[in-house]
């Protein structure tokens, strides 16, 4: 692990550091961190946490102590990033799994069941055509906000 700067923290930039780290401990587990990196991240997080009492700050420490509610709620976070790129993205639709998805050419975030996955099943494979074509363009005015290039 890098060892700390002893010049004083902007405290934004604590919070999204904190924020950053909450979301890889949600998607990669805390497993993944060494004894010797929570041992050396735990004193510094209840400091910024008594000096800052910002919740990025209190979840990230929280998930480093294992705590049974943040670590409930991180899994939920985990699941709904997980099924946001495993499920068409038109809203009520939901279909995943049986199908291979779509990205947006543009951005590649939002995903919609592909028309060209081979399904046994003629009726499926039509339905799967209308939510391709139908489904991206019903959803492009709410997803337009959102959608910019990928510069991956």
């Amino acid at each position: 692990m890098a060892t700390a700067s002893s010049a004083p923290a902007d405290p934004v930039h604590i919070v999204e550091m904190c924020q950053f780290l909450s979301t890889l401990l949600a998607l990669q587990g805390t497993n993944s961190v060494s004894e010797e990196d929570k041992q050396a991240l735990l004193p510094k997080l209840r400091e910024w946490n008594r000096k800052y009492q910002k919740q990025q700050i209190t979840r990230c420490l929280k998930q480093l102590e294992d705590d049974p509610e943040t670590t409930m709620l991180a899994d939920g976070l985990k699941q709904h990033c997980e099924s946001s790129l495993n499920e068409c993205s038109f809203d009520g639709c939901g279909k995943s799994g049986t199908s291979k998805l779509l990205q947006c050419s543009r951005c590649k975030t939002a995903v919609y069941a592909s028309a060209y996955t081979c399904i046994s099943c003629v009726c499926l494979t039509m339905l799967y055509q209308q939510c391709d074509r139908d489904h991206q363009k019903k959803s492009w005015p709410s997803h337009k906000a959102t959608c910019f290039p990928a510069v991956f």
